[in-house]
């Protein structure tokens, strides 16, 4: 039997469901309860994947859901997923739309598919049909087997290419890379092709640096410099500084300390200023200073000491020693952080060169700055040293150094032009790096060798079994007896509709069947009508020989969705005497009417199992299971997306035996709760207008419509005062007219404020309330 449904995974409405440990585990009759459109049916079709054996088949199953995942528990502790689903061994039929759409046509113009009853009349065929059954669960083992082992060499390179995939995202800082961009890569570039792809250390960390790289800006290059001729600049240098003046040298500008008798600079210097500021200002009698009179022989004088030579040398060695300091070049920073970080080492060792060029050749123009600079101190001194240093061509020397700067700066912002493409290209060296360090280390080719083989072992186990399935499909027809199947049918149908108004005749072909009405092609057939065939059908079906009820499974989905009362009864006998000796039973149903029906039919088993019970532990003997649960389908919101799961049956349904009580009890409920969720609008309405609608016709028996009765009730409640005002009445009709008729109330409802919503429902309760005081006090009574 099974046990539970363990997961369901985008399954339809069941998004994301886990059976809880709360909810009990399936038993051998199971009833579960729930609205339309609540998720009954998408349960039901978790069953015919194990029926069918597949998943999605344009064939043999086209409404499973896409995407759609499963874990079925067996009570031998058996799990059968979505993905092995074609080798299960579970006997199951089950009874939905899709089995009427599958089995029923109801076109009066063609004939209907092929009935399929197997009988017990050819011997023969059925002895090999025993034989092939047989050899069924056996093949289903090999398969699972070879499934397994395919499996299990597809889970190797698979945990190969994820952790493959993994350590390249890591490296490439990439989170979109995974397991299927690693393998694609490996199939486009080809196994035998990675050998070469192998990066050494030092390439490695280039092409990380690269991949790791921001986008940079294009950067400046360096202007080159100016030519200087040094060669010129050396000969005016040591021109001045061989240069003699003609000069009568002052015996008092001597310095006293020297005993060669040289010039006292400091002094020469001051004599120097004094002379040139009484020639600007015109003075050659006083003195500017101490304003004493001047000897006039002492200009004279002066005039000797500081001759046209004198002051022309001087001039001479200002101006060039003013080119000398102009021609002075500023170093250039050796570190440069713009540029992309592998190319930052090369530019530090250009610019070190460049500056040392640099410190060359100022320490050349300072150099002869300084003895120009004595020469202009004292040019009467013969020891100033003359000898000036050969210099280089340092212009072309640092020209050819910018040269090499402004390549590197060049290639920076090449790559900033194609930086998209560099980084690509480095990422990609080292994607074909890692996969071959990891070839290096893993045999791939086996991985995809292994799988093959495994594959083409699972490909001839299937084969194997398609066969077996095919042989038994076909001796199932050999065997079948469609016209006492169509006899059985027509039985049933006389038993619903009362007579033979409607039957099943064979076709022309003596393999199909036609519907007739009176013995005419049956046209415009109701829902109901159409529903009594299909179950007619499916209950002969269950009565042939290649199923054992007693130790198979039947799911019935909705079996009286369009039925009257009195259908609803004859559908409930039908099941009841069909299916009360079975392996295991699941019923599913929105109707009340017969959800109290099998409700008490399955409550009178779990009854009988109790006074057993009772017996048997008075007499120390371990007691018998129950044999009945009861579940419910429940919808609630999260994020925005409408979802189910399986619950047990709420307390309440099981309480009541009126759909009226029940209603009230759920609307009580939500009235007082102290925190409304969303999940609660999906029925709310629905109940609403149910519970309103049943009052309203027992209160008020007349043809008039459900806004009018409102109206008539309001006006007696109001009658000698005013208990419910108008507004509020609206609100209640808007509740149970607009909400219950949504399929998505939470986004169509006026009522969008949760309490307002919770309000809605209270002044219903009040009407109820206020219009029947006693009827009202007798439902609350119930609830205690």
């Amino acid at each position: 039997m099974i046990k539970k449904i363990s997961k369901l995974k985008n399954f339809g409405i069941f998004q994301d469901f886990s059976w809880v440990t709360e909810v009990p585990p399936f038993k051998k009759f199971n009833l579960i309860y729930g609205w339309n459109r609540s998720g009954k049916t998408t349960i039901s079709r978790v069953f015919a994947s194990c029926e069918k054996k597949c998943t999605y088949d344009p064939i043999k199953f086209r409404q499973y859901p896409e995407s759609g995942e499963f874990d079925i528990e067996t009570t031998s502790n058996e799990i059968i997923k979505n993905s092995n689903v074609d080798s299960n061994s579970l006997s199951i039929r089950v009874f939905n739309q899709d089995f009427i759409d599958d089995n029923i046509s109801f076109d009066p113009s063609s004939s209907c598919n092929p009935i399929v009853y197997i009988s017990e009349e050819d011997i023969e065929s059925k002895n090999k049909l025993e034989e092939l059954k047989t050899q069924k669960p056996i093949l289903g083992t090999s398969l699972a087997e070879a499934t397994k082992e395919r499996i299990v060499k597809e889970g190797i390179k698979e945990s190969f290419l994820t952790g493959l995939g993994r350590e390249i995202a890591n490296t490439l800082f990439d989170k979109s890379y995974n397991r299927t961009k690693a393998e694609l890569k490996i199939n486009s570039i080809g196994i035998d092709n990675f050998s070469d792809k192998k990066l050494s250390d030092t390439e490695r960390k280039k092409y990380e640096l690269v991949s790791k790289s921001d986008p940079e800006k294009t950067l400046p290059l360096i202007s080159k410099l100016d030519p200087i001729d040094f060669d010129n600049l050396l000969i005016r240098v040591k021109h001045l500084l061989d240069k003699k003046i003609i000069s009568q040298l002052l015996e008092r500008l001597k310095d006293p300390s020297d005993k060669d008798g040289g010039l006292d600079e400091e002094l020469n210097d001051w004599v120097k200023k004094g002379l040139d500021l009484h020639k600007s200002k015109n003075q050659f009698k006083k003195c500017l200073f101490c304003e004493n009179n001047i000897d006039n022989n002492l200009f004279d004088s002066l005039a000797k000491h500081f001759s046209k030579d004198y002051e022309e040398l001087q001039e001479f060695i200002r101006i060039l020693i003013l080119e000398l300091q102009g021609k002075k070049i500023t170093s250039i920073s050796e570190k440069n952080f713009e540029l992309y970080s592998d190319l930052r080492a090369e530019y530090e060792n250009k610019a070190k060169q460049f500056n040392e060029i640099v410190e060359k050749e100022n320490n050349w123009l300072i150099g002869s700055e300084a003895l120009l600079e004595q020469k202009y101190k004292n040019p009467f001194d013969p020891d100033i040293p003359k000898i000036v240093d050969q210099p280089e061509n340092y212009t072309d020397l640092l020209n050819n150094v910018v040269v090499e700067l402004n390549n590197i700066i060049s290639s920076h912002n090449e790559r900033v032009k194609n930086y998209t493409k560099e980084v690509q290209n480095a990422k990609e060296k080292l994607e074909l790096n890692l996969i071959s360090v990891a070839f290096s280390k893993e045999d791939y080719k086996k991985m995809n060798k292994d799988i093959t083989d495994a594959k083409t072992k699972e490909q001839e186990m299937q084969k194997k079994v398609n066969e077996n399935n095919s042989e038994i499909e076909n001796l199932e027809k050999k065997t079948s007896n469609i016209g006492k199947a169509i006899n059985d049918i027509n039985k049933y149908l006389n038993e619903f509709f009362g007579g033979e108004e409607i039957k099943l005749e064979l076709d022309t072909s003596k393999k199909g069947y036609v519907i007739n009405r009176n013995k005419q092609p049956a046209k415009n057939l109701s829902e109901g009508e159409k529903t009594a065939i299909a179950f007619s059908y499916f209950i002969v079906k269950m009565g042939e020989s290649s199923f054992d009820k007693t130790n198979g499974i039947i799911f019935i989905d909705d079996p009286i969705s369009s039925f009257d009362s009195n259908f609803i009864y004859h559908c409930f006998s039908l099941i009841t005497n069909s299916f009360n000796e079975i392996g295991q039973l699941f019923l599913s149903t929105h109707n009340f009417q017969f959800f109290n029906l099998s409700k008490e039919w399955l409550i009178k088993k779990n009854n009988r199992i109790s006074k057993d019970n009772e017996k048997l532990r008075n007499n120390n003997q371990p007691e018998k299971p129950y044999l009945s649960e009861f579940f419910m389908v429940e919808n609630y919101q999260q994020s925005d997306i409408r979802k189910a799961r399986l619950v047990k049956l709420d307390k309440t349904l099981l309480n009541f035996k009126s759909e009226y009580h029940f209603l009230f009890a759920k609307l009580k409920e939500f009235s007082e709760k102290v925190d409304v969720q969303y999940e609660d609008f999906y029925t709310i309405g629905n109940m609403a207008r149910r519970f309103y609608d049943i009052f309203a016709d027992f209160k008020i028996p007349t043809n008039d419509d459900q806004k009018s009765k409102l109206d008539m009730l309001l006006k007696d409640i109001n009658e000698d005062k005013e208990r419910i005002s108008r507004e509020d009445a609206e609100k209640t009709y808007k509740l149970i007219n607009e909400f219950s008729h949504n399929s998505d109330p939470t986004s169509a409802i006026e009522h969008k404020d949760k309490e307002e919503s919770k309000n809605a429902v209270k002044i219903l309760l009040k009407i109820i309330e206020a219009s029947d005081p006693k009827h009202y006090s007798k439902l609350s009574d119930n609830l205690s």
